[in-house]
């Protein structure tokens, strides 16, 4: 990241519901979720080796720069589709704390700094139901 060799980061989020990821490795789907860990795994590897900023920057800019997509600016007028989040939250992550259809995730019990809270798109406004496993 410092260097500028990691450019992007990204969670090739695939969730599956438990019948097709409760199965021996082989014949067990693809994929784990990610976007309700991506930026807490992220922050977590990262803190104290690079700034908030450039890991937000790897999260947000990095893939759209990847695929030849315009940077998208914060502006009074447009329509926001933003996270929410806290950098400095410490939590374990747990099945109850994630909503998504599927559970498949290796960060089960593990301690991450930072966390989603919530996102806006449009004019809509959605808050993560409950912060079940932040510790005070």
């Amino acid at each position: 990241m410092k260097d500028g060799t990691i450019d992007a980061i990204v969670s090739d989020h695939r969730p599956d519901d438990r019948e097709h990821k409760v199965l021996e490795f082989g014949p067990a789907a693809f994929g784990i979720i990610g976007l309700e860990t991506a930026f807490g795994v992220a922050n977590t590897a990262l803190k104290g080796r690079t700034t908030l900023r450039r890991t937000i920057e790897r999260l947000t800019h990095g893939p759209r720069a990847v695929l030849g997509l315009p940077r998208v600016h914060i502006a009074e007028g447009n329509a926001a589709n933003i996270t929410l989040f806290d950098p400095e939250v410490d939590w374990t992550c747990t099945e109850a704390d994630l909503v998504s259809k599927s559970h498949n995730t290796p960060f089960l019990g593990q301690r991450l700094t930072g966390r989603a809270l919530g996102v806006v798109v449009g004019e809509v406004v959605r808050m993560v139901p409950a912060m079940k496993g932040v510790e005070a």
